[in-house]
């Protein structure tokens, strides 16, 4: 299942993954054709600037990283396919996992 599938939006997305301090892997494309790819957590998540700021765990550095740079990444828990526009149906399912995966963190 794609990740736009599961949540309403890209920011949605990182905001999930920022609360559960998921490892990711990201591939970047910065300008000039300069490439990044990298394990990383989301650190914070700005939807005016529709930017991330990504913690790289292995050069212990910080990046921030327009959401049109990122050419893709993943989790264990999904793949971003950044093409795929949901449909009706899948908004739905993706409404009810949200709201499962809403309750499993409560506490």
């Amino acid at each position: 299942m794609g990740i736009l599938e599961s949540y309403t939006s890209i920011a949605a997305c990182f905001e999930q993954l920022r609360i559960n301090t998921s490892l990711i892997r990201v591939n970047i494309v910065k300008g000039r054709g300069q490439f990044l790819n990298f394990s990383a957590r989301v650190i914070g998540v700005n939807e005016m600037t529709e930017s991330v700021l990504l913690y790289d765990v292995d050069r212990k550095k910080v990046e921030h990283v327009q959401y049109t740079e990122i050419d893709d990444f993943s989790s264990e828990q999904f793949t971003l396919s950044i093409d795929k526009t949901p449909n009706e149906d899948e908004e739905e399912v993706a409404h009810n996992n949200k709201n499962k995966a809403d309750k499993s963190l409560d506490f």
